[in-house]
């Protein structure tokens, strides 16, 4: 497993006790806090918007420019799903964790299911479900919280968004019985510096998605840079991965209440300090 951590932070092995949400109010300064954060989500989604347009109008004014289309131009055909980006998710708010708010990370036209349930982590911190959003909870089934996971089902090839507003600390290869699943991205929230955020089961965007148009003008990356900082709903982080090639070693819990192979994007929090 590859391992890259940002200079100057290390992520613990093991983590401590969940929070508890009730002792985490920081009153005033966390509605300043919350104030600063929707204002710099509003100015990066203008600015992705701003640099959409400009390069759509020098694409346009290129093309005037010439007569005739160079063959050699084209872009090799692919799939049609491959060409379907969705939108970005509205700003909704799907689930709570002491001080941290979980944003809606996929198009909400894709999604077959939000499922939250137990990890095998004793020391995975309890998510509080937002009740306006709907959603299944699974039988406990691991030592941690009911509710310490959040599955979310879509389609593979789904565009995932950052969940959260943050910084990202490390990216490493996601490894399922010896094999090779996607990354796992862990992401220090910017509202509260003593958990964690991670997110898995997914993998890079691939350039010939040609995902400029929801991912700030980057046609696909290989993976997120550590030290580069996300805006909950803006900011791409990866695509869901086909879950398919798994399923002979380790099955989803969320393919019990999905049809398929449960493609899904998963989410949990974890303690890492003061």
């Amino acid at each position: 497993m590859l391992l890259v951590l940002r200079p100057g932070r290390a992520v613990p092995s093991t983590v401590v006790a969940a929070v508890n949400p009730e002792q985490l109010d920081s009153g005033s300064g966390l509605r300043a806090r919350e104030s600063r954060i929707r204002r710099r989500r509003a100015l990066v989604g203008a600015l992705i918007a701003l640099g959409v347009i400009a390069a759509a109008a020098a694409g346009l004014g290129a093309l005037r420019g010439s007569s005739a289309v160079d063959p050699a131009a084209v872009a090799s055909p692919v799939a049609a799903s491959a060409l379907d980006l969705g939108t970005r998710p509205p700003d909704r708010v799907i689930a709570r964790a002491g001080l941290v708010e979980f944003h809606l990370p996929v198009d909400r036209q894709r999604i077959a299911l939000t499922l939250f349930r137990s990890v095998d982590n004793p020391d995975a911190v309890g998510l509080q479900p937002a009740s306006t959003w709907k959603h299944t909870t699974a039988s406990r089934n691991g030592a941690g919280p009911q509710t310490a996971g959040l599955d979310i089902a879509a389609p593979p090839e789904t565009i995932v968004y950052a969940p959260v507003d943050g910084t990202i600390e490390s990216v490493t290869d996601y490894v399922v019985a010896g094999r090779r699943a996607g990354y796992q991205i862990d992401i220090s929230p910017e509202a509260q510096s003593d958990v964690i955020v991670r997110v898995r089961h997914i993998e890079g965007i691939p350039v010939d998605r040609r995902a400029g148009s929801v991912c700030g003008g980057a046609a696909g990356f290989d993976r997120p840079t550590v030290g580069q900082f996300v805006t909950a709903g803006v900011t791409c982080i990866g695509e869901i991965r086909d879950a398919t090639d798994l399923l002979d070693v380790a099955r989803p819990e969320i393919a019990k209440y999905v049809s398929g192979s449960g493609s899904h994007v998963h989410m949990e929090v974890l303690r890492v300090g003061s």
